[in-house]
């Protein structure tokens, strides 16, 4: 049982060091367009991701109030800061599609699953190991508070934010 136990430890130490051998001798991948992270990976990381919002959004409320006015603003802070990675109506990003690892959520086509404090979170801080770069100082709260409460009501906008959301925006 003993050895056992020893040989288990032994084999969970060993991959760490396998782990920084390999990128240590150039061998670990680091293009941008290669294809999506393996099953493992992306599990791993969303489930890290997952767990670190969930534990940091408690608390965190959001102070906008949803109407037309505020979702059209929001689309409009969207559109110039954010659709270029993330895609538009019926437009997907080709940049955010293909030239990111990984890739870019396209919530015109997959909207966020995420609560509008979990994505305030992201946004204003960002992400470590993506793209996703941080908001804070860029951005206000409010600005922050208004595009996340649009990406919210993505699938729920009223028929004027909807009218304006799928109108060819050059």
């Amino acid at each position: 049982m003993k050895k056992n136990i020893l040989a288990f430890l032994a084999g969970l130490a060993l991959l760490p060091v396998a782990a920084i051998l390999i990128a240590s001798f150039g061998l670990w991948p680091t293009k941008a367009t290669a294809p999506g992270p393996p099953g493992w990976e992306r599990l791993w990381a969303q489930s890290a991701l997952r767990s670190s919002l969930e534990r940091e959004a408690r608390g965190v409320t959001n102070p906008v109030t949803v109407s037309n006015e505020t979702l059209l603003a929001g689309m409009k802070i969207y559109r110039t800061n954010c659709a270029g990675c993330h895609g538009e109506s019926g437009h997907p990003s080709h940049w955010g599609t293909t030239g990111f690892y990984p890739r870019v959520p396209q919530f015109a086509d997959v909207p966020s699953r995420l609560s509008a404090s979990e994505m305030f979170l992201i946004v204003k801080h960002g992400i470590r190991y993506t793209g996703m770069g941080a908001w804070d100082g860029m951005l206000t709260d409010d600005e922050i508070w208004k595009t996340v409460t649009f990406l919210s009501h993505l699938q729920s906008l009223p028929e004027p934010v909807t009218a304006v959301w799928q109108a060819r925006h050059e």
